[in-house]
Formats: C-alpha cells, sequence, structure tokens
C-alpha cells in the first residue's frame, strides 16, 4: 500500500513538474508593429467653435479629455502599436458645428464621421465619436 501512495505521489510530482516548466516558457509570439497614428477635428463653418475633445493616448493607457474654444483645426499626432484601440470623440455644446472627425494611420485615413449643426441655429449638443484597433 506504501508502494502505491509512493507511485501516486511521484506521478502527481512529475505532472506538476512539466506544467510548471511548461508555464515558464513563452510559446505565443505576436508580431508587434509600429504605426504612426493622427487625430483630426475639422470644423468647416466659418465661425469658430467651441469643442470638447477626448481621445485615448496609447502611450499612457488612458482617455485625455480637453476643451478649445474657437477653434477650426485641431491634429493630435503619436506612435501606437499593433493591438492599440484608437478612439477619438468631440462634441459641441450650445453652440453652431459643421465639423467631422478622422483618424489617420501611416498617413491613411482610417475611420471618419461628420456631424453638422449650421448656424445660425445653436444646438443643444452634437457629438460624434470614432474608434479603430490597429492590426
Amino acid at each position: 500500500m506504501k508502494l502505491q501512495h509512493s507511485l501516486v505521489l511521484l506521478f502527481v510530482a512529475i505532472i506538476l513538474a512539466v506544467n510548471i516548466s511548461s508555464c515558464e516558457e513563452e510559446t505565443v509570439q505576436r508580431p508587434v508593429k509600429q504605426y504612426k497614428v493622427k487625430y483630426e477635428v475639422s470644423n468647416h463653418l466659418k465661425k469658430k467653435s467651441n469643442f470638447y475633445i477626448r481621445y485615448f493616448n496609447p502611450k499612457y493607457d488612458n482617455i485625455v479629455a480637453e476643451y478649445y474654444d474657437t477653434i477650426n483645426e485641431w491634429t493630435k499626432e503619436f506612435q501606437a502599436k499593433t493591438f492599440d484601440h484608437l478612439y477619438i470623440e468631440a462634441f459641441t455644446v450650445k453652440d453652431s458645428a459643421l465639423f467631422e472627425i478622422k483618424i489617420y494611420v501611416n498617413d491613411q485615413q482610417v475611420a471618419r464621421d461628420i456631424d453638422s449643426c449650421p448656424g445660425p441655429m445653436v444646438c443643444d449638443t452634437n457629438r460624434i465619436k470614432i474608434s479603430y484597433i490597429l492590426q
């Protein structure tokens, strides 16, 4: 009986040792590429508008919120890598606007959206957002 218990314990110890040693090896190799990314917000009205802009910054892995009064164009450029989730949102509050947002990856447009509330009308809120995952 002791021999049987010893063999069972030895078998369990061997299985645990094999599992632990296989976990130490990294078997997944994912190719990671670097990308040049640009977010762009453009207002197409002659009158400048007030914008709230929120965007994902992959460098710090956070969402940044900024407010700009009286702008016609805003851009943000940075480096990103494979599997980063790109996100930008722009909106106006109690203002007129005809604006669009775009995401460029390696100088090619990959996502775009547009919204309008042309003057002299003033809208409560105009909001657009887009996202894109780098692959």
